[in-house]
């Protein structure tokens, strides 16, 4: 459940458009700039239902395996916590630009689990814009989960996604 302000909320990084601003064009996103999209709670229900339906490992569902697993407690399934980054991604970046579709996710690393109750924030940094076709950018950006409490990077993913050109 997010518990942040609604992006439209919340003061853009330094060098990032405003919303009132939207649509974003490619040449309006700034490569380098670090953006944090929001937090989310990662309760035990969200985590046993995203786990019944997606994903029945016994740590994913079954707080009492959980618990005898090697982690020690029920944790989210990957896929769920790349879901919340990329509802995040959709809020805070997808909505405000030009979009005209996805491209492909790599890279995908799980450093550390995302436990029961954890607290998580979503950030992205754009590490290329670059012409594509000639109204069309490509665009990739490096996105992380990192619990709040201790800072610890529980997720991290490339992304690339194609935006409208100014013109």
């Amino acid at each position: 459940m997010p518990i942040a302000a609604p992006a439209e909320d919340r003061n853009p990084a330094e060098g990032w458009p405003t919303h009132e601003q939207a649509p974003w064009f490619a040449e309006d996103l700034p490569v380098g700039v670090p953006r944090t999209l929001g937090r989310w709670r990662l309760t035990a229900e969200e985590i046993v239902d995203f786990g019944r339906q997606w994903d029945p490992l016994p740590f994913h569902v079954d707080p009492e395996a959980a618990a005898a697993s090697p982690f020690g407690g029920l944790i989210a399934s990957g896929l769920h916590t790349m879901g919340v980054a990329q509802r995040l991604l959709v809020e805070g970046i997808h909505r405000h630009v030009a979009l005209v579709a996805g491209r492909g996710a790599s890279g995908v690393r799980l450093p550390a689990p995302a436990r029961a109750g954890a607290l998580v924030e979503v950030g992205v940094v754009l590490v290329a814009v670059e012409p594509y076709r000639d109204d069309r950018a490509a665009v990739r950006a490096d996105v992380e989960v990192r619990g709040v409490a201790e800072g610890e990077l529980l997720l991290a993913y490339e992304v690339d996604f194609v935006v409208l050109r100014r013109g």
